[in-house]
């Protein structure tokens, strides 16, 4: 049978009560790493910057939907938990298609850690909150910041921010993880 937009979390809008939005803290202050390190491309044409709206929120709504939302609640009745853990791991996986646009190893492997511990976080989330609208806006937030924020290597001297960067961010999920886990 199908799902409902409330089992699927997408009823109940982004209201917000300052306990909910310690939920998301974290995850904005993930978003605010590449920003302060790198700052914003700013050579883009407003088209381009509509386009990759439109186009980071289709990504953010679609993964969301089918992870957070379809794959969580048809494997939920394994455990929530359990649950959480397949989804992540299928969604980190799926990561792996970067290689095969010529990324390095380490830069692949961190996308890939990076995105399972994403996965694990908002799905953890999910299941606290019942809210998949956020996460969602948060995921298309994520993506934009990530290809606004990118630089070439030739800018970069001593430190390779396209390393530090995500490791960071991995550092900060895996704690907030361990935090959520408890919960």
């Amino acid at each position: 049978s199908g799902m409902s937009f409330r089992q699927m979390g997408l009823t109940g809008g982004i209201t917000m009560n300052a306990r909910r939005v310690w939920f998301y803290l974290p995850l904005v202050i993930i978003e605010l790493i590449p920003l302060v390190l790198r700052g914003f491309e700013m050579d883009f044409s407003p088209e381009k910057y509509l386009l990759l709206d439109i186009f980071t929120l289709a990504v953010g709504a679609n993964e969301e939907i089918y992870f957070r939302g379809l794959v969580i609640h048809y494997l939920a009745e394994k455990g929530i938990k359990k649950a959480i853990v397949i989804s992540s791991v299928i969604f980190g996986v799926l990561h792996i298609a970067t290689a095969f646009g010529g990324q390095k190893l380490l830069p692949t492997l961190l996308q890939i850690i990076f995105a399972f511990l994403v996965g694990l976080v908002l799905s953890r989330i999910v299941s606290l909150t019942k809210r998949l609208l956020p996460l969602i806006l948060w995921h298309a937030l994520h993506n934009f910041i990530t290809y606004t924020t990118m630089l070439p290597e030739e800018v970069i001297n001593s430190i390779d921010l396209n390393l530090v960067i995500p490791l960071l961010q991995v550092v900060i999920l895996l704690v907030y993880f361990i935090y959520l886990w408890k919960q």
